[in-house]
Formats: structure tokens, C-alpha cells, sequence
């Protein structure tokens, strides 16, 4: 009953993201936006923009494969090149697969047999790092942002500001206690299986630094893309704005349990909404979701497919 009512709740979401996007697009002509990037007025200029946003994505996606690298650096030896081509394909499986579950399977396939299970420990150390990094940064972010636009007789900022740190304390108990919620929640027959997963969610306080440094590279290189996109399209060059209207989309997003394929369609909902009392536009808010989204996920994607075409890896590493 409960997977039903989950899978329920997904299609929910993106259906009403859908719906929401087609009521307020079905009044304005999308040929007012053909070519706009393209525009000589535009920002940065066509070329330059797309040099910029390449170089974030490869900054990020060699961020992702450095983190890989990083935790297993005690277990066994692999070059950057085999980490990148794992973290590439596995991205393809986490796009259709909900809170990046295949990411999970791909990446603990993908590394030395004796350590499979072990893997899917570090991979959720990887990604409860990554969220513990865009809440620390984020949060303040997105707590002045959204006492800009929430329309009230009191100040939320406290109550945010609690949330915010309950959030932080969250993170830092699931890493804490992931042992002892392992054990709980999960069946006794699937724990004896995978008793090797709450060992792999461990690491020492030297490597969690560096994959700390390292999601944060990853985390600003998206952050640094939307402002750079915006500044392109003239919505808005305030810098300050965008980092918070995005740091307060990636918290929200966060309690989202949709597939990352359909990620970009709630993101492009929620910026609307957010992004309304400022009066953009939303054809180019769209648009600049939409760019971001190609650029950070689906050029990775498609790289992450040739390789699995010309160099399954169906061997472990």
C-alpha cells in the first residue's frame, strides 16, 4: 500500500507540474523566444555562454568522478578516467530511477565484488554529504529569500532559521546514526545480506573534508551556471538574487520523490512560483531552467550513453 501511495504521490507531482506550466504558457507564443540566446544583446553572447556552461558541467562531472575516486581510495586503486566513465553511466540509470535509486545499483556494480554492498554505503555518504553541503550554504540563502517574497504581517526568518538548523542536525544524526536506523528499518533478511552497508556509510574526518571541498565545487558550479544564464537571457544580473531564489528551489526540491529525468519540469514550476512576485518573464525563466538542465544533466547523460554502448564495463573494476 505504501509503494502505491508513493507512486502515487509522483505522478501527482508531475502532473501537476505539467499542468501548472501549461496554464501559464498557453497565452504566450513561443516564437517571441526563438533564437534569444542567439541575440548579439544577449549577456555574454551566444558562444561565450556556451564555453562557460561546458566548462561548469566538466567541473562538476570531474568533481563527481574526484569524489568517487576519493572513497575508495583506501579499498582499492582506480585512475580518474575509470571513475568518470562509472559516475557517467551510473548518471544514466539514476535519471530514470527515483532519488537517483539506479545511480545506487549501477555504482556497486561498477566497483570490485567483494565490495558491492559496501559501495551503496558510500554512495549514500556521497549524496547525505552533498545535501548536508547545499543545506549549510543554502539555507541561509534561501531563508532570505524567501522572507522577501512571503507576504506576511510577522518575520518567518526565525522559525526558518530553526528549521534550517533542525535540517543541519538531521543530516549530521542520519550520518551519526545510520548503523542503528539500518538495523530498525530494514528487514532482517536484507540486512544480513547487505551487512557491509553501514560500514561503507563511514569514512575518516580527512577524506569527509575533501568530499565536502568537492561537493561544493559541484554544488557552485550549478548555482554559478543559473546566474550566468540569467545574466544572458536579461532576466536579472543580480547575482545575490538567483543564488538564493536557486538555493531556496534546491531545498524544496530536495522532499520531492520524483524521477531526475522529470526533476527539470518541478524545478520549472517551482522557480515559476517562486520567481513571481519579481515579475520576470516565464518564457525565459523556463528557457533558463531548461539550458541549465541540458548543459549540467542531459549532455553528461549522453556521454554516460555512448560509453555504455562502446565500453559496457560489464567486468568489475
Amino acid at each position: 500500500m505504501q509503494i502505491w501511495a508513493f507512486r502515487i504521490l509522483k505522478v501527482v507531482i508531475v502532473a501537476g507540474s505539467i499542468w501548472y506550466l501549461y496554464q501559464r504558457f498557453q497565452d504566450i507564443s513561443l516564437q517571441d523566444y526563438e533564437g534569444i540566446l542567439l541575440k548579439k544583446e544577449s549577456g555574454l553572447g551566444f558562444i561565450r555562454l556556451v564555453f562557460l556552461l561546458l566548462v561548469l558541467s566538466l567541473t562538476s562531472w570531474i568533481s563527481e568522478a574526484l569524489k568517487w575516486k576519493l572513497l575508495f581510495q583506501i579499498e582499492f586503486e582506480q585512475t580518474v578516467s575509470r571513475s568518470l566513465k562509472v559516475v557517467l553511466i551510473s548518471h544514466v540509470a539514476g535519471l530514470i530511477s527515483p532519488f537517483k535509486a539506479g545511480e545506487y545499483g549501477f555504482r556497486s556494480y561498477l566497483v570490485p565484488k567483494e565490495l558491492g554492498k559496501f559501495a551503496l554505503g558510500r554512495q549514500w555518504l556521497n549524496n547525505l554529504n552533498l545535501n548536508f553541503v547545499k543545506a549549510l550554504v543554502g539555507g541561509p540563502a534561501a531563508i532570505y529569500f524567501l522572507t522577501k517574497i512571503l507576504d506576511l504581517n510577522w518575520n518567518p526568518a526565525p522559525y526558518l532559521l530553526i528549521l534550517w538548523v533542525l535540517l543541519l542536525l538531521l543530516f549530521i544524526f542520519l550520518y551519526k546514526s545510520f548503523e542503528g536506523i539500518f538495523h530498525v528499518f530494514i528487514p532482517l533478511s536484507w540486512r544480513l545480506k547487505g551487512a557491509a552497508i553501514p560500514e561503507g556509510a563511514r569514512l575518516d574526518s580527512s577524506r569527509m573534508r575533501i568530499l565536502s571541498v568537492l561537493n561544493l565545487f559541484r554544488f557552485m558550479s550549478y548555482s554559478i551556471g543559473n546566474i550566468l544564464i540569467w545574466c544572458s537571457l536579461g532576466l536579472s544580473c543580480d547575482y545575490w538574487l538567483i543564488f538564493c531564489l536557486f538555493q531556496a528551489i534546491y531545498l524544496l526540491a530536495l522532499a520531492l520523490p520524483v524521477l531526475s529525468l522529470f526533476d527539470v519540469v518541478v524545478k520549472s514550476s517551482l522557480v515559476l512560483v517562486l520567481s513571481g512576485p519579481f515579475g520576470f518573464d516565464p518564457g525565459k525563466v523556463v528557457l533558463a531552467v531548461f539550458v541549465n538542465w541540458f548543459f549540467m544533466t542531459v549532455i553528461p547523460m549522453i556521454f554516460g550513453l555512448i560509453l555504455l554502448i562502446k565500453e559496457p564495463l560489464n567486468s568489475r573494476a
